[in-house]
């Protein structure tokens, strides 16, 4: 295929390139606004990375089963800005959701 305007043809590209990305960004908003929505009535809690932990695992014991675990994963991983995915070293902090009535109970059966 020959380009017979080569500046036609970069502009229309661009353009093209640009959308999608636009409608890609609308997509990823919509969709971690819809999480966020979903996660009314749970807080952050802080818990300590143990020795041998992912997020994964993390994701499995703190998910209340109304979270896909790795929608879960992503949302521990997007709070904690932990950019490659189970970058997490023992003895790091990090943020996890869970819900305020779940907290409650185990403060009670820790006491």
């Amino acid at each position: 295929m020959k380009i017979v305007n080569m500046k036609r043809f970069i502009i229309s590209t661009s353009v093209t390139l640009l959308l999608i990305l636009f409608i890609f960004s609308i997509i990823l908003n919509f969709v971690i606004k819809n999480f966020e929505t979903s996660l009314k009535g749970y807080k952050n809690i802080t818990i300590v990375v143990k020795a041998g932990d992912t997020l994964w695992d993390i994701s499995e014991k703190y998910n209340d089963g109304n979270f896909k675990n790795n929608d879960l994963v992503n949302y521990i991983r997007s709070i904690n800005s932990i950019g490659n995915k189970d970058k997490i070293i023992t003895g790091q902090e990090i943020l996890v959701p869970i819900k305020e009535n779940i907290k409650n109970q185990r403060m009670v059966s820790i006491e």
